[in-house]
Parts: C-alpha cells; structure tokens; sequence
C-alpha cells in the first residue's frame, strides 16, 4: 500500500474524531486551532495585495484573486508555538477572523487553495501582514437590558452633540476636573436617581425616564454606546456655560463577594482601609479592593472583636467595647464580607450631626 495514502488516511481519522493537539474540532472559527496542513500545490501563486482592517475584536483581511484557486486559506501565527495555524477557509478574496483581543498585534498569511476530490490543496503562502484589534464605540439600544444598573462618572466632553452623532473615544478622557455627577442608578425604564455632590456629601435626586431622557429640574437627554466589553451613557446637559456630555461608564463588579454572619469567625483584629459617605450594601457597586480614601486620612485606624464584642481604635484613642449583634454594632448597622479570599466589615458610623457614614475594615 502507498505510504502516503496510510499517512493521509491516519490524519483524516484523527481530524474525523476531533482529536487534534487536544482542542475540540470547531475548525474555522476558532484562531489558534492547529490542524494538519493539506499538501502544497506549487502551481498556485501567494495571494498578493493583502490588506488587513481592525475592527472591534476581529480583523477583516482581503487580497487579489489568485488564478486558478477555488478557495483561501487563511494563517494567524501563534507565538507560543511560533507557527502559522488555520483560522480561516472562505470561497472569496475576504475573511474576517473574530473573536481577537483588542489591543494585541495579530499577524496573518493567506494561500490558495484548489479543489482535489473531497479535499483541497493549497498553493504559496503569502506574505504576513499584521493588524491590531480596536474597539469601536457604538450607539446601543438605550432598553432595559443596557440601562438597568448603576454608571460612575468617567468623564467630561465638550465636543459631543446628538445630532451629529458622537466621535468620542473613551480611550482619551479629556476632563480633569471636578465631578458634579459623579453617579447615576437606573432602577428600570421609568425611574432612576440622580446622585449630585454637595457641601455635606453625595445626595440622590429621585427622577423620571421619558423619551430617552432624564426628567428632574432640568431635562437631561441621553445615548447608550458600547466600546469593547464596557457600555457607556453620554448624557447630555446644556446650561448658560454652554452644551456638556457627561460621561458615565456600567460598573461590572471586580470582586465576588459573600455575606458571613457567624459572629464567631470575626475574632480577631481589624485595620482600617476605607471610608463612604454613602450606605455600601444597597449602592452594590463599591470595591474596596480600590479604596477611595489612605489610611492616613482615616480617623478610626482599626479595631480588635473578642468575645463578641468589638473595641474601635482611633486616632485619638479607643472606644468602648460594644456588643456585636445579628445585624447591628450598638445602634449602627454593619455587614460583613468575604471577598477575594479576604473579610471585609462595613461598619455604619453616625456623628454628630447625624450623618451616617461606612467604615471598611480588614480582618488582619
């Protein structure tokens, strides 16, 4: 028997099973998918010409028609195993290969391919190009999916206007400045609140969604975009200093985290790491991975729970011991958290003018 014909039966067996370098046979849509090569054809010129253009995690490569080709096969280079391995296989002289992240460098090559029997054969590869993946930002369907949720402030625009469309890039945040927005949380389609920032701290201001628009004491019209995997909403605002976009962008939780109620595991001592204006349970969105505040700008430094109670150090001296419950310290609420392999207690402190702040602490 012709050793060649056992050889291609061997590797048609293999691809059949799905079996190839361990990775499931999905073929063409999967990049870095390495599969045996057919035979050259050297009759078959490399495609010349070749262009790539990025798009938003993906790049769409074309070439000039090379005589003679049924087909294309299309090579990205993995620079783990430093080879070109098949991405692609398309009919005509445009292959788009998806699923890229954006801001790396890909580099691709392109052969023909002629028909022989059931399978191909491919001709000269051509010369790499390379291309880097961008994110784009696109306008969104401003539903209930895309807006429920709560957006922190991410930037200023003075440029954006609706009309026109927006060129935007949240990839240059062009404001440095002060923030008078710094939240808005959208509850459903009809209501959210708007969180300004006063002399005493952030307050929420109840108001209405109509016609893609924020109705308060001043009617706010705004657009959602997606750029990547982040979603932002531009609202735009016009007052007698002219005609503003603030930018707000989704907030994705950083960090899973899990409620802990057995008081008993809080024994031990606690240092300071963080301090809200606002309550951190209901406003899901706070990290405390990214602290807003330094432990030197804290008053209260950290505390130590024996015997279920709990003694708070400050700055200028601890406090007396009090008795931790199922849900409060003394008179003030706290919760505690797991998170990231860590325990986390937010602890509502209330002054003296009776505004209740959150202590973060972290179990040593």
């Amino acid at each position: 028997m012709n050793i060649r014909k056992i050889a291609a039966f061997g590797a048609a067996a293999i691809m059949a099973a799905g079996i190839v370098t361990g990775v499931p046979m999905s073929t063409e849509n999967s990049p870095l998918l390495a599969v045996t090569a057919e035979a050259a054809d050297s009759k078959l010129a490399a495609p010349k010409n070749i262009k790539a253009a990025a798009g938003d995690g993906k790049v769409t490569l074309t070439w000039e028609k090379v005589n003679g080709a049924d087909a294309y096969r299309v090579y990205i280079y993995n620079a783990e195993t430093k080879k070109y391995e098949k991405c692609k296989f398309v009919k005509g002289e445009k292959a788009t290969v998806t699923g890229l992240e954006n801001g790396k460098t890909y580099k691709f090559k392109v052969a023909a391919a002629v028909k022989n029997g059931k399978s191909y054969k491919t001709g000269t590869a051509s010369a790499a190009v390379s291309s880097k993946p961008k994110a784009e930002m696109k306008e969104i369907t401003a539903n209930k999916k895309n807006l429920v949720g709560v957006w922190l402030f991410y930037d200023i625009s003075e440029t954006v206007t609706y009309n026109k469309g927006t060129k935007y890039n949240p990839a240059k945040v062009e404001y440095d400045g002060y923030e008078w927005i710094p939240k808005i949380q959208i509850f459903n389609d009809k209501e959210a609140e708007i969180y300004y920032y006063k002399e005493w701290g952030i307050e929420p201001y109840q108001t209405e969604i109509k016609n893609n628009s924020f109705v308060s004491d001043m009617l706010m019209k705004y657009k959602v975009y997606s750029y990547g995997d982040d979603k932002f909403l531009l609202v735009q605002l016009i007052n007698p200093d002219g005609e503003y976009t603030y930018v707000f962008k989704k907030y994705k939780p950083a960090v899973e985290k899990k409620q802990v109620t057995d008081i008993s595991k809080f024994e031990g001592s606690w240092t300071a790491t963080d301090f809200c204006t606002f309550d951190i349970s209901e406003n899901d969105y706070y990290d405390p991975l990214n602290p807003q505040w330094s432990a030197e700008e804290l008053y209260v430094t950290g505390a130590i729970v024996k015997n279920g109670k709990i003694t708070f150090q400050a700055k200028d001296g601890n406090w007396n011991e009090i008795k931790i419950g199922k849900n409060k310290i003394g008179d003030d609420k706290y919760y505690v958290y797991e998170i990231d392999g860590s325990m986390y207690m937010y602890f509502q402190w209330s002054n003296g003018d009776g505004n209740n702040h959150f202590y973060v602490l972290k179990k040593i």
